[in-house]
């Protein structure tokens, strides 16, 4: 579906869930692709490209891994955290921020 052909907002929710399905696919062919990388690393078919460990160097392109760490809390940790949070809540030092955006969901 081009812009051209849209005429109604059915046509705008259509074209909506068009994208979503294409992002899904891409999303998973996208994920197909680094496994594949990942194959080939293993097997040593990149070794050419390496810079270093975990970097890999193309005409275009430059592929790393990155690492992020992150905790997960004990439930007495969490509790704590939430009444701190409350509190805060409650005496006016928290600030609120609101998002607003749309949702679409698909009926099927």
């Amino acid at each position: 579906m081009t812009a051209t052909n849209i005429t109604s907002p059915q046509d705008l929710i259509d074209a909506l869930l068009q994208i979503r399905e294409e992002r899904e696919d891409l999303e998973a062919r996208e994920e197909f692709i680094k496994q594949q990388l990942q194959g080939a690393m293993a097997l040593g078919e990149l070794d050419c490209n390496q810079l270093e460990d975990g970097v890999y160097q193309f005409s275009n392109a430059k592929y790393s891994r990155v690492q992020r760490e992150t905790y997960k809390y004990s439930k007495q940790a969490l509790k704590a955290m939430n009444a701190i949070k409350e509190q805060d809540i409650d005496s006016g030092l928290a600030k609120r921020n609101v998002t607003v955006f749309w949702r679409l969901n698909s009926a099927l």
